[in-house]
């Protein structure tokens, strides 16, 4: 393959040597802050169509996300990962997609799935590599582990990255309804991961509390709006609070499009499996990010969108 995207933020974000990272990954399950163990998979009625995971360094929010790959795993390790970010450069299109080659880890590299890929180019998602190959860290981040995960249990998963630097609603809605009328006639499992921290507060980012409150206190107090909605499972509600309390979530774009096809699935349930914020894992008293872990899952039955 030609179209090989290289780790851009691998030494910083994660560790650079399989070795090591392999280490890491394995504390983010172990941590006291993570589900404990290593995740196996079992018999199950559900399937997982969803996850939201922070893309933090590993240190700092691998443990909430940990939580979200060890669902993931339990209801049956997909066939395909669609990996939708935000774009915090904002360059390239509103939705840039990479529809082929390879990504690269330390572990080993993912291959796109091009089938998935050229069905979900449209006036909306727009095939261009560049732009995905620039150093963004809001995918790269989870490839570890969907890569770990497929080295540890020995089965073949492929990706279809792709990330938004427009996250209004009306284009959140409709990346969520392409990528629904994808899974509904697909014969893959297929899980979306939509990355997003939430809340950013502190000095670091320009954001100050109101008076009394720290940066921790307030970011979970904003963030406590943010998980209503996605409980809920209701995206207009999300972008609603979004714009309403002035919440610093990054990735409320791609949350908003998995909601989409949540909201059109039947049988589908949203569960917070984890939240905390970066004073739990990495303490810096001016500055604070949250990080939430959820899985959405669908009873295994006659669904339709």
């Amino acid at each position: 393959m030609n179209n090989k995207r290289k780790a851009t933020v691998a030494g910083m974000f994660y560790d650079h040597s399989a070795q090591g990272l392999e280490e890491q990954i394995k504390e983010c399950f172990n941590h006291k802050i993570g589900p404990g163990l290593l995740p196996k998979e079992k018999e199950t009625k559900q399937q997982t169509l969803g996850i939201i995971v922070p893309h933090a360094g590993l240190p700092c929010s691998g443990p909430f996300a940990a939580h979200s790959f060890f669902t993931l795993v339990e209801n049956g390790f997909p066939d395909v990962c669609i990996l939708i970010g935000p774009n915090h450069s904002g360059s390239g299109p509103k939705v840039a997609m990479d529809p082929s080659g390879e990504w690269e880890t330390p572990l080993g590299s993912l291959s796109i799935d091009e089938t998935i890929g050229n069905q979900l180019t449209s006036s909306v998602i727009t095939a261009n590599s560049q732009t995905l190959h620039q150093r963004e860290n809001s995918l790269e981040v989870q490839l570890p582990f969907i890569k770990f995960l497929s080295n540890h249990l020995q089965k073949k998963c492929s990706i279809v990255p792709i990330v938004m630097s427009q996250q209004d609603k009306q284009t959140s809605v409709q990346v969520g309804k392409k990528l629904g009328k994808i899974i509904e006639k697909e014969n893959k499992k297929i899980t979306i991961i939509a990355s997003s921290d939430f809340s950013h507060e502190g000095m670091s980012y320009g954001r100050f509390p109101p008076e009394g409150l720290t940066a921790d206190a307030f970011a979970r107090r904003q963030d406590k709006h943010a998980i209503e909605a996605i409980q809920k499972k209701d995206p207009d509600l999300l972008y609603n609070h979004i714009q309403e309390y002035g919440i610093s979530m990054c990735g409320y774009g791609p949350v908003i499009s998995l909601l989409t096809v949540a909201r059109h699935v039947d049988n589908t349930s949203v569960e917070l499996l984890k939240y905390g914020t970066s004073h739990d894992t990495c303490s810096d008293s001016n500055t604070c990010v949250g990080y939430g872990a959820f899985a959405i899952t669908k009873k295994i039955g006659n669904d339709h969108i």
